[in-house]
């Protein structure tokens, strides 16, 4: 077994001149064109491509281009625009593929510095630190070629201590991926789930019906009384309560942060809620993007957030726990963008859409049972989020050990 020596050095002495690419005049299109054209948009901040939608440009084009030919193994960086400086490597999706005008193409000198190292060590945070430094520009900031003689990096000299740092973060990074693919199927599951368990509902042995008998309608304001005033007092103006900005809530239905202020602070110009209230975000684009969530564990029950949400506080007989699941399926909130007014970008849901929107009646304890199988589902989609930020948590640590030298890679 052996360890290598490490060294840094500016990026500018271990890689090739980056090299930009081009589009025809006019641009590259989704509909027409025959080679896949990648730009900064095809690029995403966790270091993956991104390959739907991608924008094509004639093969003829693509043959007389000068440079931005893609190679297996090319490592991508966003050269300008509001993603300046993100970074991917292209594994030769395709026979034949280029770059835009937007992208720089980086390939590592030969015997100084493997691909997927190199990948790894600008993803890595204290490169991006580097090279957001290196931006230039006010009105359209972006990184010009110069860049890289302002980036230095860490690296062994010996070629097979690189290709094993960069296996190490590659199973790293297969596992999240696949992680988060678990996650988007469960996420696909859910809403099918949601649709089948509102429209037809489940027995006493907690069975979808096979046959939907017919149901009286009622609209959610018979279910939820809106907007309500608030029954709880706390003791003191000094007393702590939750808060929760727009920002913390989840477009999956959760509270992520448990901020606190003092009542004093929060109880004018905020909207007030109570433990068990359910709020639906009225605002563009939350509202689309199903923001809202149930109030549990509030601080002296008492929570206030923005402005831009309703409350709605079930009424007698009916389960809050299911309100919050019917408030945010797509069906309803797809009817609610009828029911929007207001300027583009400023767009929201009025109160009166609650009293328009009808769904069919169910007894409480059907709601309960509802509510107890998409209760579960969410909490298995929770879990998986959990152990895919716990894996990304490792990545970043492996990260900072492997790419600086701080814990050592053996090879024979």
């Amino acid at each position: 077994m052996k360890t290598s020596t490490w060294k840094e050095s500016l990026l500018a002495d271990l890689i090739l001149p980056p090299e930009p690419g081009s589009r025809p005049p006019g641009g590259a299109h989704c509909d027409s064109g025959d080679v896949p054209s990648i730009g900064g948009e095809n690029i995403d901040t966790a270091g993956r491509m991104i390959l739907s939608g991608l924008k094509l440009i004639p093969r003829f084009f693509y043959m007389h281009m000068p440079r931005g030919h893609l190679r297996p193994l090319d490592v991508l960086i966003n050269k300008d625009g509001a993603q300046t400086g993100k970074v991917a490597m292209y594994r030769g999706e395709y026979a034949e593929s280029a770059v835009n005008e937007h992208v720089f193409i980086l390939r590592g000198r030969h015997s100084v510095l493997l691909q997927p190292y190199l990948f790894y060590c600008l993803l890595f945070d204290s490169a991006q630190v580097q090279i957001s430094r290196a931006i230039s520009g006010s009105a359209q900031p972006g990184l010009n070629s110069r860049f890289v003689h302002l980036v230095k990096v860490k690296y062994p000299v010996d070629l097979a201590e690189q290709r094993r740092i960069a296996e190490i973060l590659d199973t790293v990074d297969e596992v999240i991926q696949k992680t988060e693919q678990v996650i988007d199927k469960l996420k696909m599951i859910k809403q099918g789930l949601l649709h089948d368990l509102l429209t037809r509902g489940i027995d006493d042995n907690g069975k979808l019906r096979e046959v939907v008998e017919p149901q009286p309608l009622q609209p959610i304001s018979a279910m939820a009384e809106i907007n309500p005033p608030q029954t709880v007092s706390v003791e003191s103006p000094d007393a702590w309560v939750s808060f929760v900005p727009m920002a913390d809530v989840s477009d999956q239905g959760c509270w992520e942060a448990n901020q606190v202020r003092l009542y004093k602070e929060v109880c004018r110009g905020f909207t007030a809620f109570q433990e068990g209230d359910v709020l639906f975000a009225k605002i563009t684009p939350c509202m689309e993007n199903s923001k809202g969530f149930l109030a549990q564990n509030l601080m002296n029950g008492i929570g206030f957030g923005s402005t831009e949400f309703h409350v709605l506080r079930a009424r007698l007989g009916n389960s809050q726990r299911y309100l919050a699941h019917l408030l945010r399926s797509p069906r309803l909130r797809k009817r609610a963008e009828a029911f929007m007014i207001g300027s583009a970008g400023q767009q929201r849901v009025q109160a009166g859409f609650f009293e328009c929107y009808e769904t069919r009646f169910v007894t409480h304890d059907e709601q309960e049972r509802i509510a107890d199988v998409l209760d579960a589902h969410d909490a298995r989609i929770r879990a998986e989020e959990a152990y895919r930020d716990k894996l990304k948590m490792l990545k970043q640590g492996l990260m900072h050990d492997l790419l600086t030298g701080k814990v050592r890679v053996k090879v024979a």
